[in-house]
């Protein structure tokens, strides 16, 4: 291997690092706010149609 295809190895698996990274702090944000806003709603007791579409959307995500 030449010196040149090392590092773009180690830049590719860089890459995938971030890339992992970003979508998992995006995930567990997203996790997050659904549970606030369920809970929220749950708590003044407005529990609605666009609250069951934001778990759905979240469960289809979460698969």
């Amino acid at each position: 291997m030449t010196g040149n295809e090392s590092v773009l190895r180690d830049s590719d698996d860089s890459k995938v690092s971030m890339v992992i990274g970003v979508a998992t702090f995006l995930l567990v944000t997203s996790t997050l706010m659904v549970v606030l806003r369920v809970v929220s709603r749950a708590m003044v007791k407005q529990f609605r149609l666009d609250d069951m579409a934001a778990i759905a959307s979240l469960l289809v995500v979460l698969q």
